[in-house]
């Protein structure tokens, strides 16, 4: 899938400003072994390529030869690729920064962008369509504006922002170590970000004043498997003064990176259950 493709396909007109008062608007990464040139065997993951026989149809063969042959060199055999439905002559089919190798070993979709392993602290890259989408509104924190380049350094030290994630719906998390609501909640994310990655989902934890220290100190007291971000600066607190000066302080974002409301104050499960799969169900009805 191509940058210029991803972007027009999550294109959409302006849609209708969800409010605060929360009126309507697992993946579990299990690891197997990189391919090893044989036909594999079903190991539980779903491909993306139909059964023929569920429709009577007959596929025709793949040549047995081109399980020995690895064009792109990403670690999987050409008649695998072919078998998944994956580009075999493009070593990460969906662009998002992950090798087809990488995905298959960790259990994800190599056509889904929004389908990445996790491991090691290591997030999509796909800041070339957000670019594109940025470019199509003002940047801010108001509803409907494009998100800003927020630029932190995660609990393993590199870099990310929410321009990682376009095609993801985001939930930027305002919180600070000392906040008791901040910890309280902090289970619960990893829970909800559990619950709803696997349909492209993320939490971004952005610690106001923290160092990178601790942010690795909250991920791994917490268990957070989505990034948790060292605000030193409080460079989000600044940027959303107008809106919310209160911790926790939540931000909906959607798919085309668009900030679609702010809830201040604390937000339980049923928040979260309320807002996110409409925003995915939106989404994926705009791919259609």
């Amino acid at each position: 899938m191509t940058p210029a493709l991803l972007v027009s396909l999550l294109a959409c007109p302006p849609v209708p400003t969800i409010g605060d008062s929360g009126s309507a608007v697992s993946d579990s990464g299990t690891r197997d072994s990189v391919d090893t040139g044989d036909p594999p065997t079903d190991s539980g993951r779903t491909d993306s390529t139909a059964d023929p026989t569920e429709t009577g149809d007959t596929a025709p063969p793949i040549d047995s030869a081109l399980f020995g042959v690895d064009t792109d060199g990403d670690g999987l055999s050409d008649g695998l690729e072919l078998q998944l439905g994956w580009d075999p002559e493009d070593p990460d089919s969906d662009d998002d920064g992950f090798t087809d190798g990488e995905e298959y070993a960790g259990g994800t979709d190599g056509l889904l962008p929004w389908s990445w392993p996790l491991d090691g602290c290591r997030w999509p890259d796909l800041r070339d369509q957000a670019q594109a989408l940025a470019a199509k509104g003002e940047q801010g924190w108001d509803d409907r504006d494009v998100v800003p380049d927020l630029v932190l350094t995660d609990q393993c030290g590199g870099q990310v922002s929410p321009w990682n994630f376009p095609g993801h719906v985001i939930v930027v998390d305002m919180a600070a170590t000392w906040c008791g609501p901040c910890r309280d909640a902090a289970p619960m994310l990893q829970d909800r970000f559990s619950a709803f990655r696997a349909r492209g989902f993320v939490i971004l934890t952005m610690l106001q004043g923290a160092t990178p220290d601790e942010a690795q100190a909250w991920a791994a007291e917490f268990g957070s498997a989505h990034p948790v971000m060292a605000d030193q600066d409080s460079e989000l607190i600044d940027q959303l003064q107008e809106r919310s000066t209160t911790y926790p302080s939540y931000v909906l974002i959607d798919a085309n990176l668009v900030v679609r409301s702010v809830k201040v104050g604390e937000a339980d499960q049923s928040w979260f259950d309320l807002y996110v799969p409409g925003l995915q169900d939106e989404r994926d009805a705009e791919l259609e």
